[in-house]
């Protein structure tokens, strides 16, 4: 069908799309200097009827499309407020719909479709392992109709999905030659890789990938960082690291330094995972040394336990970060990445009250005439704020949390989970971002605890008056992220815009009907 025979309301929703990618097409002009000019179509504010308007406006596109990489679509997305349903979606129409796609229109699909699902994956996503139909359940809709089963020909990654819970390092990924079998896959794949079905199996794929990635790079950075504090405590100032493409004599800083640059492993371009063997290089030389290292004299190895949160197995990979001695304490705690080495845990203010005072509705809540009074209720609201900020720090402090870990604390009959930046708030010196940072997971605290109640039946403090404290708190996080921006901050812009997506995720649950 040709433009000129669709309907008038058909031409008017392609305008609508074209401009939607407009937005991110012109962001990525503009960010790379990728020397195109601006498509003057839809530099126009107007939606011309002509035809031809619309079609020299999808051939600008195309002619986009192939001087854009997919390491720029990353690094325009993950730190930019562009990563949004409203955009995402045409977007993957665009290249999905597309006649004929090359293996840079299949990577990009990879990555918008895996990042589709991270914005639209509840938290409970990134906690355990997510099967197929759930991720069938949320591409459907902008892939069409997916089957019931993956199909056969990916079964290899379905085997391999399986064995990545047991990986420790990078290494074990990059050996366990995961990420060849799926490019070999993509490449005998032909079209058939394009089908819902496939697709929806290689974005569980990829989602399970990416967390693991996370995971194992925080367990290479850990053993780093672990390495070199022993190599200081030694007296050894420098690491041979030619090995890793580096200097024969690389200072501890400047290895602490690495380490910091790798928190933002995704953004930068790489291939055949040669990026990420730098890393592995790294943490060999640096394990190397230090298994040649002398011992420091003032060293008193059997005064001193060993912290099994931190050091490294005799055979290079970390020990597991839960520690079985301790019977009170059941919940995992994973590290990812940090640069913070020696926290201090904030002190618990006692005059708070306990959150478990969430286990009783507030009878000051509501007046007589049945709608909340925000003076009655806000010193409720406050009290329970500060007692989740004070039992957080309670929880971490008796469990040991390091900075750089990730940890579930059980708070109002929830189980809250927190990233590594947010155990940081609480864990480092107070300042305008850590204390925006704990108000704004004490108030996921506070609004998990009230959703619990109402699922189990029991009568929830005021809804409505807590959402608004959560408003409360909303407004505060994006001053914070303009701010961070405005200072070129760029980790706690990123760290704040991803607590703040999750406070409005539960904000939303909050708000919707019970069913």
């Amino acid at each position: 069908m040709t433009t000129a025979a669709k309907p008038i309301t058909e031409i008017a929703a392609q305008w609508r799309e074209a401009r939607k990618l407009y937005v991110i097409y012109s962001a990525l002009l503009e960010r790379f200097a990728l020397g195109a000019p601006p498509c003057p179509e839809l530099d126009s504010p107007i939606d011309r009827n002509e035809p031809e308007a619309l079609e020299r406006a999808a051939k600008w596109m195309l002619q986009m499309d192939e001087r854009i990489h997919v390491h720029q679509l990353r690094q325009l997305l993950q730190t930019s407020q562009l990563s949004t349903e409203e955009y995402l979606r045409p977007l993957i129409t665009h290249h999905l719909q597309k006649e004929k796609k090359n293996e840079a229109d299949r990577d990009k699909i990879d990555f918008l479709l895996v990042q589709y699902l991270c914005l639209c994956a509840p938290p409970a996503f990134y906690e355990r392992s997510v099967a197929f139909e759930e991720i069938a359940q949320i591409l459907e809709p902008l892939l069409g109709e997916v089957g019931a089963h993956p199909p056969r020909w990916l079964e290899p990654l379905e085997q391999a999905t399986s064995q990545l819970d047991s990986l420790r390092s990078l290494r074990d990924l990059l050996e366990q030659g995961t990420l060849e079998q799926m490019r070999k896959l993509k490449a005998g794949g032909g079209e058939m890789y394009f089908g819902p079905t496939a697709l929806a199996a290689i974005t569980r794929f990829n989602f399970l990938v990416r967390k693991s990635f996370g995971r194992l790079i925080a367990a290479d950075l850990h053993a780093i960082r672990f390495s070199l504090n022993e190599l200081e405590r030694r007296g050894v100032a420098t690491v041979d690291c030619t090995r890793a493409n580096l200097s024969s004599q690389e200072s501890i800083d400047n290895l602490r330094q690495a380490c910091h640059e790798w928190k933002k492993p995704f953004r930068a371009a790489y291939a055949a995972g040669h990026n990420f063997k730098e890393l592995i290089e790294i943490r060999t030389a640096v394990e190397d040394t230090l298994a040649h290292a002398p011992q420091s004299g003032s060293a008193a190895p059997s005064s001193k336990k060993p912290d099994v949160s931190a050091a490294p197995a005799s055979n290079g990979t970390p020990l597991p970060l839960e520690k079985p001695a301790d019977k009170q304490h059941n919940d995992p705690i994973a590290v990812e990445f940090t640069h913070k080495a020696q926290p201090k845990i904030t002190p618990p203010k006692p005059a708070a009250p306990e959150l478990m005072s969430m286990q009783a509705p507030s009878q000051t809540t509501t007046p007589a005439g049945g709608t909340p009074a925000p003076s009655a209720i806000a010193p409720a609201i406050a009290a329970e704020m500060q007692a989740a900020v004070d039992q957080i720090n309670r929880e971490l402090t008796k469990n040991h949390v390091k900075a750089g870990s990730v940890a579930n604390i059980p708070l109002g009959g929830v189980k809250l989970m927190l990233s590594s930046w947010e155990v940081g708030a609480f864990l480092q010196n107070a300042d305008e971002t850590t204390e925006t940072l704990q108000r704004a997971v004490a108030a996921r605290a506070v609004i998990a605890a009230q959703i619990e109640r109402r699922k189990r039946g029991e009568i929830p403090l005021d809804l409505p008056q807590v959402i608004k404290m959560a408003q409360l708190e909303s407004g505060k996080i994006q001053a914070r992220i303009a701010s961070a921006k405005q200072a070129k901050d760029i980790d706690s812009a990123v760290n704040l815009a991803a607590t703040h997506k999750r406070l409005l995720a539960l904000m939303d649950e909050a708000v919707k009907p019970r069913k």
